[in-house]
């Protein structure tokens, strides 16, 4: 009956929309404005065409999956929704000196030479940030957009050199595991889990039913920091609207599976959570 109800109410024409713009006064997600729109549609090139690259300097065997916010590009398809960074999933150690290797040589910087002893450790679920600075092209009337979002402090990653340049850091973070369950231990991850990107060729993402258990405990991570005062209240919004937009991509057995998934990762109560947030 709960899921009937999800079902529904995720699938009237547009509940998203609504949702998000009460809850989201900021506009973080969906863009008004014709300067955030073209800001995010270029990123989001920008985004693509570097895993392109990357998919260049490495075997397909070796390949991380897409996870969080580039790995739903599928579900927004022309809407805009920031994609500021990208996130791999790498946990075969083997493979992880094969992905380092390839974005330094794409031109990437990691801060941290000892970056390779973060994946050892237990406590961490990810290795310092990879990051690179781009020039981003513009014509006249997209520069005049490029200025007022760095006039507004859209963006602490996007700013204008003295020579006129526009440059856009773009960070890459590597995941030895999606995210870190209650108990401090990590989601036993299977190759069911995933399916190949229908945006981003070459590269696989999680499959729907597997999303939903990630994004709520996501969710619920996010709200626990958030009460601490770490966090925005705005990730929550934006993990609301992934949530809910898989879930209208989603069939009753989808959900099904969502449920035994939570299961295996225990985190059956964020799951069921999120379904009667929904509601």
């Amino acid at each position: 009956e709960l899921l009937n109800k999800v079902l529904a109410k995720t699938h009237q024409k547009g509940a998203l929309n609504t949702i998000l713009l009460q809850y989201n006064p900021g506009n973080d997600l969906i863009g008004s404005t014709k300067p955030y729109v073209e800001y995010q549609r270029v990123l989001t090139d920008i985004i693509k065409k570097e895993l392109e690259i990357l998919r260049k300097h490495l075997v397909t065997s070796d390949l991380p999956a897409i996870i969080k916010g580039v790995s739903l590009m599928e579900y927004y398809n022309d809407e805009c929704r920031a994609f500021n960074d990208i996130d791999l999933l790498c946990s075969d150690r083997s493979k992880l000196n094969k992905l380092c290797n390839a974005l330094l040589r794409m031109g990437y910087i990691c801060g941290d030479p000892d970056y390779k002893l973060d994946f050892e450790s237990n406590s961490n679920y990810s290795i310092p940030i990879f990051y690179r600075e781009l020039v981003i092209t513009s014509n006249s009337e997209f520069a005049e957009s490029l200025n007022y979002l760095i006039s507004n402090k859209h963006s602490n990653s996007l700013w204008k050199e003295p020579n006129g340049e526009f440059i856009q850091r773009l960070e890459i973070d590597i995941h030895k595991s999606m995210f870190i369950l209650d108990d401090w231990t990590f989601p036993i991850m299977t190759d069911e889990h995933f399916v190949d990107s229908r945006s981003v060729v070459g590269y696989k993402v999680l499959g729907r039913a597997a999303l939903l258990p990630y994004i709520s405990s996501k969710f619920y991570n996010d709200i626990h920091f958030i009460k601490k005062g770490d966090l925005d209240y705005a990730r929550c919004v934006k993990l609301m609207g992934d949530f809910i937009r898989v879930v209208e991509n989603c069939t009753h057995n989808d959900l099904l599976e969502a449920f035994e998934i939570a299961e295996h990762w225990n985190s059956q109560s964020n799951l069921l959570s999120m379904f009667n947030y929904v509601t």
